[in-house]
């Protein structure tokens, strides 16, 4: 599982490079990365704004209107921002892609991280009993 300071990292480079952007569209590489099914994740995220990252504990969560994007790393998780789709990493699992031409990678080499969603963040911290 990734430390604590790596998720602050991710943090930090999410802020800097995804926030306030748009998602255009959402390729999904491997849906076993995925808590929820394909057709809903890219339902809930398209057309959405990245609005705003929360860390708890080894979570990254990312708000987009109604909805919290989950991002758990795992021990091989990562994320790339880049502007040519020619550029993706290899073991990108989703792909998005903003209105502005550029592009988030999700990466996890061995899935041993996930993306999920949720509407609320308190139920999703009681449900994993997370400690910040």
């Amino acid at each position: 599982m990734p430390e604590l300071s790596e998720v602050e990292t991710f943090k930090k480079y999410f802020d800097k490079t995804s926030i306030g952007h748009v998602v255009k569209d959402v390729k999904i590489r491997d849906e076993r990365i995925l808590k929820v099914p394909k057709e809903v994740f890219i339902k809930t995220l398209k057309n959405k704004k990245f609005e705003e990252s929360i860390r708890h504990g080894k979570y990254l969560l990312i708000r987009c209107e109604k909805q919290f994007l989950i991002m758990h790393f795992g021990m091989t998780g990562d994320l790339e921002y880049f502007d040519n789709a020619n550029d993706e990493p290899k073991y990108s699992k989703v792909l998005f892609e903003f209105t502005n031409g550029y592009f988030l990678s999700y990466i996890s080499q061995r899935l041993f991280g996930y993306l999920d969603l949720t509407t609320s963040i308190e139920d999703f911290l009681k449900k994993k009993e997370v400690r910040t």
